[in-house]
């Protein structure tokens, strides 16, 4: 006999998780878009990606997802396809230049089987550049460095 024990043996359980899908993949359709040339995707390099962003006026998907109030769930069965569709979104939705930042690649990353796949397809996309993690953070100057303005 083989258990799922990713879904909740209790119909309730199920159904709840269900409603909280649904839910929250409409307001993922909704809100998510990321801004013109500045929608940056990684894969195992998160801080350095999120860094990179943050000092450059960019966004990666958690950026995205914070600026529109979307929490994705960690206790959900459903959380590994709630992040696939909201990374789909972010790809098919992105325009102009889009960045990677790329530390430790796995084959079945989130980035390899979904993202990239969308952004090759996505005709507003006019360029794609992949970084390595290492050497992104060495393109952008600390905060106390930076010119003003």
């Amino acid at each position: 006999m083989i258990t799922d024990f990713s879904m909740p043996a209790d119909p309730m359980a199920r159904r709840c998780h269900l409603a909280q899908k649904k839910r929250i993949m409409a307001l993922l359709e909704q809100k998510l878009s990321p801004p013109r040339d500045r929608a940056v995707f990684w894969s195992g390099a998160l801080w350095p990606a999120t860094e990179y962003s943050i000092r450059c006026g960019k966004a990666t998907l958690e950026i995205g997802l914070k600026r529109a109030q979307i929490d994705i769930p960690l206790d959900s069965p459903y959380t590994y396809e709630l992040w696939c569709y909201a990374s789909k979104l972010w790809a098919d939705r992105s325009k102009g230049k889009t960045e990677a930042v790329l530390g430790h690649i796995r084959p079945a990353s989130i980035y390899n089987t979904v993202e990239l796949p969308a952004l090759a397809t996505n005709r507003k996309v006019t360029r794609h550049v992949e970084y390595f993690s290492k050497d992104i953070l060495c393109r952008i100057k600390p905060k106390n460095q930076r010119r003003k303005a």
